[in-house]
């Protein structure tokens, strides 16, 4: 296998690489909440972008995993250069802060060697010059698949003196409210026009620290 460093991907070859992108990511529609897979036209507009290294793995002619990188955050919709610039200074100015857009391996390759080819290519310029190569995965990834700990064990691979930090987390929450009882499986919703809607003035509305719940009504003094 080979992994090519590429800043434009040709039209036969990102047809490839879509395919790839679609069955390493595609479950991930069923299982994560936020939505990490790319359009269609925004996976074009990032092979297309000469700010982002794509790094393409092949066996023989098939096109088996893919990965991007860029040290221009401006590129990486979503994440925030200044976090990266307040927290490493010295590397940030000095183009050293990398971070990886997505590593997508087909699942038929996911048990060989292509792995730590991909990131061996990803790290090889902070390897010679020291800084950040960031990364980010969704929690059914790394808890399910345990990406977090293969990607630990993989970053030696680039330097052994190479050091994992957790930058950052989000949680989705969502209230599941009871049907009320005696109410039938179908219920219809009026439209948006007809509905009654209650507006509570903000100052209504407190934590209740012990419980942990929003409650309505007039907030106590301390």
């Amino acid at each position: 296998m080979e992994v090519h460093e590429l800043t434009v991907v040709d039209d036969t070859t990102r047809e490839e690489c879509w395919a790839v992108y679609e069955r390493a990511f595609g479950p991930l529609r069923a299982r994560a909440v936020q939505r990490h897979l790319m359009h269609r036209h925004e996976f074009d507009e990032v092979l297309s972008d000469p700010r982002v290294d794509k790094y393409v793995a092949v066996d023989g002619s098939r096109v088996v995993a893919m990965a991007t990188l860029t040290n221009d955050l401006s590129a990486v919709p979503l994440i925030s250069p200044e976090y990266f610039q307040t927290r490493w200074p010295e590397h940030y100015a000095a183009g050293h802060v990398w971070y990886v857009g997505f590593l997508g391996i087909d699942p038929d390759y996911r048990r060989t060697s292509v792995s730590a080819l991909l990131i061996r290519a990803l790290g090889a310029r902070a390897a010679v010059t020291g800084g950040v190569v960031g990364v980010d995965i969704c929690d059914f990834n790394e808890e399910t698949l345990r990406l977090a700990r293969s990607i630990r064990t993989l970053g030696r691979v680039v330097s052994a003196e190479s050091v994992l930090h957790r930058l950052d987390a989000q949680t989705f929450w969502a209230y599941e409210v009871p049907q009320p009882s005696g109410q039938g499986l179908a219920v219809p919703v009026e439209p948006a026009a007809a509905r009654t809607v209650m507006v509570l003035p903000a100052e209504t509305l407190h934590l209740d620290a012990k419980s942990e719940a929003l409650t309505a009504g007039p907030q106590s003094q301390p």
